[in-house]
């Protein structure tokens, strides 16, 4: 993003959700709550910096290569049987 020529530019929750597809303003917001996520109060409001979103982005980065394994039905099945 071009660094604004005023100074440093935040984000709010609404321009933050729209810039990494969140759909819900509430998912963004419970996990800056819970810590997952940086942000800060300003004004009382909620803002985002372009690190902050930056950051965001790559703690939701899926890794190329690395595919969680899910069981399959047979797996479980054999699973059951062993039991």
């Amino acid at each position: 993003m071009p660094a604004c020529p005023n100074g440093p530019h935040t984000h709010s929750v609404a321009e933050t959700c729209a810039l990494i597809g969140c759909e819900s303003e509430d998912w963004l917001i419970d996990r800056v709550r819970n810590g997952t996520f940086p942000a800060r109060r300003i004004v009382r409001q909620l803002r985002f910096s372009d690190d902050d979103i930056a950051q965001i982005i790559e703690t939701c980065a899926v890794q190329s290569g690395r595919v969680p394994t899910l069981p399959t039905p047979t797996a479980r099945r054999r699973r059951q049987k062993s039991d």
